[in-house]
């Protein structure tokens, strides 16, 4: 059940109550938002599975020809064609996957990272672009008032204890936007009720209230201060929205852009009296001929790790974009404090202008620097069709940069009582020059501009150029990820509220922060349990960040970094799946076709212990541990490329050259057995086949500088190391005994020739895999 809001009728509180909610409410559209998830891609998958489908069916039909030829029945031969099929085509493969993944989805748990749509993980792991939101995200979310810059002294208290939403809950406690709760705090008011608001030696009457909309940008109040007949008028909002409504704007008044390029959230504040009141008096009739009140100044301190984390993502080749609906200026601050800004900013609608533009819908260039230009600089169109930009220029470039002069506040004793020192607080003199520490990044978006056939190329490269987007609303956060993502780069969102909802959905990678998580109370009863279940079913507004794939339960930033760390094992980690699959395949698609043809085959017990010690392998391979360092070097993306089908092939090669220069020095058996009958061949295919297996993991292991290495995975190595040693234990006979159970047969010289063909399969297949990932494996991000 959701409290809305509460009226007044007849001098008596009401609250309005909701109890259900369909999709076409704010709630609703929420819920909407989170069942329109984005279906994992398989195609990749059933590729790969087409091809080794490819090699069945040739197997198959050389089966098919041996066996007429051979004058086998047609039972026979179909249940021969259908081991092939079953055996070249992996049907374990989804299992491997999947268990690949959850190990994944078990490590991010355990670091306090909830994952809703497992599949993302392995899109982590090629990440292009990280964007973030400001408030809550890269800053704390709690945003209390510094100071404030009256001009207005008396006006101040009364706006600010008047002008907010704020509302009184059952247990009469006060709860509403905490930003305004600061304020509400900040002038040590207390509300009498809904419409009554007591201060220190005043007490304030709310006779109506023109509440805030994020298209308007302001709130406006209509009160009376104690028994005065006198109606004021106030009104609190965006500087540059406040500006339009003064009768007469200040010379000071363009301080709000220095105290914003400073770090600061500016609200202005603006008021006059009202000599007479209605219930029908409009917004349009108090709204106008404010007089300038003052500034709040809210500060929030960045997040101890947000420069780690920021530091960590450009390293590893990602660009990192700040998507936030603060103004330019206090954007800009915090972005250079964490050496994001890279000199292009966008705002509000130019944001729109641009998407537009990119998407062919008009034809204007809205790009611009603030270092070098003005914000909201008007553009138009030449007669050549070229943008023309007006040559005024607020020299924005000389409020940001010009932090060395203090802040005079004017402030009254009454009003400023403290003064809230951060202990992080912003420093503007900070990374001034972290223009060349983004070069990199620019670079690698510049580069994808010269090939652009999406469309709407100026508006385009303006955006690809911009690492702050200011005073963007849902909608531009939900777009811009778009407009990334159909530039073919792997996109990250990060954010914490409602706002972000689209932008976390519509993202590769969403990730959510769920700050100032409180730990529930045990209930008391059987009864408060099942309350408190039935409660926590319902989805809240502002537990909008459920809808994103990622949600870091810890609202620690550094989670973001767990993801991509882990999204980077886990590709590599099913990359190395697909190679050890594909091998293991194709071997078998040669062994059930030529091998199987002259009556060479291996009894239950060989295939089943094999098989038991190569298990343990395949499940050590999806437990190893991620680097902490994310390197700049980065997985390959996808199996069909030249690095893959090169080394596969080539390492196939080697195994059936190996194992045919065994069946020829041995000779082929001089009739066909159709059941098994313990030979030399037999035992020494056997045994150069189960190394050829261990082969497959050890040559092809990925480990460093995305996980830990071959000999850092103790368990892999260990398991692998005991399949290794049960081949050289069995084929120099150290026991008889467990040879004897297993039909192996005495091999006399052909010990030494079987230990010359593992040795040299094992050095061929190392050049081979080396070879190949020094030409084609590198994706070093420079």
């Amino acid at each position: 059940v959701h409290k809305i809001d509460r009226y007044t009728f007849d001098d008596k509180s009401v609250i309005a109550m909701v109890i259900e909610t369909g999709f076409g409410t704010q709630q609703g559209k929420l819920i909407r938002k989170m069942m329109t998830n984005t279906p994992p891609d398989n195609t990749e998958a059933y590729m790969f599975l087409l091809f080794l489908l490819i090699f069945a069916v040739l197997s198959s039909i050389i089966v098919l020809y041996q066996s007429i030829k051979m004058g086998k029945s047609n039972y026979k031969i179909m249940l021969e064609i259908i081991l092939i099929l079953t055996n070249v085509v992996p049907p374990e493969l989804p299992l491997e996957l999947t268990i690949a993944v959850n190990a994944a989805v078990h490590k991010l748990l355990s670091q306090g990272v909830f994952c809703l749509e497992p599949f993302r993980i392995v899109r982590a792991g090629v990440l292009d672009v990280a964007c973030f939101d400001k408030t809550g995200t890269l800053t704390e979310s709690e945003m209390v008032v510094h100071s404030i810059v009256a001009h207005d002294e008396h006006g101040v208290a009364g706006i600010l204890s008047t002008c907010h939403s704020l509302l009184e809950d059952e247990q009469r406690r006060v709860v509403g936007d905490p930003l305004e709760m600061s304020a509400f705090t900040y002038v040590n008011a207390q509300m009498v009720d809904e419409c009554t608001i007591r201060t220190a030696g005043m007490q304030y009457d709310i006779k109506k209230r023109f509440y805030f909309s994020s298209a308007l940008r302001r709130m406006c109040v209509v009160y009376r201060e104690g028994k005065k007949r006198v109606y004021r008028v106030g009104m609190k909002g965006a500087p540059e929205t406040v500006r339009k409504f003064l009768a007469r704007v200040p010379e000071q008044y363009d301080e709000y852009r220095r105290y914003a390029a400073e770090g600061y959230r500016v609200l202005a504040l603006a008021g006059k009296h009202l000599l007479s009141f209605t219930e029908s008096t409009t917004r349009e009739s108090v709204e106008k001929d404010l007089v300038f009140v003052g500034f709040v100044l809210y500060k929030s301190k960045v997040k101890e790790e947000s420069r780690a984390v920021v530091d960590a993502l450009k390293g590893a080749g990602c660009a990192v974009v700040m998507i936030t609906g603060d103004n330019a200026l206090t954007a800009v601050a915090v972005a250079k404090c964490l050496g994001i800004y890279n000199g292009g900013v966008m705002e509000g609608d130019e944001i729109s202008v641009a998407l537009d533009e990119w998407e062919g819908s008009i034809g204007r260039d809205i790009g611009r620097d603030v270092e070098g230009g003005s914000i909201g600089r008007d553009v138009s169109a030449g007669r050549d069709g070229s943008v023309v930009r007006d040559t005024k220029d607020r020299n924005i470039n000389k409020e940001i940069n010009n932090k060395d002069k203090e802040i005079n506040h004017s402030i009254n004793n009454n009003i400023n009582r403290r003064d809230i020192n951060r202990d992080k607080e912003i420093n503007p003199n900070t990374n001034n020059n972290d223009t060349s520490n983004e070069n990199t990044v620019i670079e690698r978006f510049s580069d994808m501009e010269s090939t652009d056939r999406i469309g709407g190329a100026r508006g385009g490269r303006a955006l690809m150029d911009v690492s702050v987007f200011a005073r963007a609303d849902p909608k531009h956060k939900e777009r811009l990820i778009r407009f990334y993502k159909a530039k073919g780069l792997v996109t990250l969102m990060c954010g914490d509220g409602t706002n972000d909802v689209g932008a976390l959905n519509e993202a590769d990678v969403g990730v959510a922060l769920l700050v100032n998580e409180q730990k529930k109370a045990q209930p008391e009863s059987l009864r408060e349990a099942l309350l408190s279940e039935l409660m926590d079913k319902k989805v809240n507004l502002g537990d909008a960040c459920v809808a994103a794939p990622f949600t870091i339960r810890n609202g620690l930033l550094s989670g973001v970094l767990s993801v991509v760390r882990q999204g980077r094992s886990t590709l590599v980690t099913t990359f190395q799946m697909y190679k050890i699959l594909a091998l293991n395949s194709l071997i078998t698609a040669y062994s059930l076709s030529f091998l199987d043809s002259i009556g060479i085959r291996f009894n239950d017990y060989q295939i089943t212990i094999s098989g038991i010690l190569l298990a343990f392998a395949f499940m050590f391979l999806t437990r190893c541990e991620p680097l902490e360092h994310i390197s700049a070097q980065r997985p390959l993306t996808g199996i069909f490329n030249t690095y893959f089908m090169t080394s596969i092939m080539s390492q196939t090669a080697i195994h059936i050259i190996s194992t045919f220069i065994l069946v020829m020095y041995i000779g082929t058996p001089s009739h066909y057995n159709e059941k098994f009958v313990p030979t030399t061949l037999n035992s020494s295919l056997f045994i150069l086949s189960t190394s050829q297996q261990v082969s497959t993991f050890i040559v092809n292991y990925i480990g460093r500088p995305f996980r830990e290495s071959f000999m850092e995975n103790a368990h892999l190595r260990n398991s692998l190391f005991v399949c290794l040693g049960f081949c050289v234990f069995v084929l120099f006979e150290v026991n008889l005994e467990m040879n004897r159970a297993l039909e192996i047969v005495e091999l006399g010289d052909v010990r030494m020739v079987v230990m010359g063909l593992m040795v040299a399969d094992w050095a061929c297949c190392y050049l081979v895999e080396r070879c190949c990932a020094r030409l084609w494996g590198s994706r070093t991000v420079r």
